[in-house]
């Protein structure tokens, strides 16, 4: 709590007239509803904080009951200015892993994407281009007329509509594979196929 109220500003103005100081039990509260969520996702994290009578769907009476009447506006200012990381992580150089934010959630994704379907006797292997909005020095232009828009692309081993594994093309290219003369793209997909 003592960092996100250093974080506040002055009385805690983006919240004129309604601040009220966020306490640790706030934190674990709110951290648990989100656990909560990930175990069972709400469309909106706040009509969890609802009571059954209130949103038969998500409501809570559990976390309706112990967050009382403000959670709303009290989850407003802990997701205003918390943020988790763990300072003494070290990002490695740009050039040897520029996705290391989310790179931990790839690799889930290559695992469990993995476990969750039996490849057929044919597969195919193509780019896919993940739409996106904002900026990133990643992002390629996709044209002007194409209707996917912008975003990063990758280089997908797919079967019948599914994305089994992955490899984005801002990743580092093995150097296995390039030393034998291959191409990125190729040396991409064998390196996929090799992790089968």
């Amino acid at each position: 709590a003592k960092a996100m109220l250093s974080n506040a500003g002055q009385f805690g103005h983006s919240f004129p007239g309604r601040w009220r100081d966020v306490t640790n039990d706030d934190i674990r509260q709110f951290i648990g509803v989100m656990f909560l969520d990930g175990l069972c996702p709400a469309p909106k994290m706040t009509r969890k904080f609802r009571s059954q009578e209130q949103d038969a769907t998500v409501g809570n009476n559990f976390i309706h009951n112990n967050l009382g009447p403000d959670a709303e506006r009290r989850y407003h200012m802990f997701r205003h200015f918390f943020g988790c990381q763990n300072p003494l992580t070290i990002s490695p150089p740009r050039a040897e892993c520029p996705n290391f934010k989310v790179n931990e959630f790839f690799n889930w994704l290559r695992h469990i994407w993995k476990c969750a379907w039996d490849l057929g006797p044919t597969l195919s292997a193509d780019k896919q281009t993940c739409s996106m909005q904002g900026k990133s020095q990643y992002k390629t232009r996709c044209g002007k007329f194409k209707r996917i828009g912008d975003g990063i692309q990758a280089d997908a081993i797919a079967d019948d509509g599914y994305t089994w594994d992955f490899y984005f093309r801002n990743e580092p290219v093995p150097r296995k594979w390039l030393e034998k003369g291959l191409s990125p793209m190729h040396a991409r997909l064998l390196h996929m196929f090799e992790n089968f």
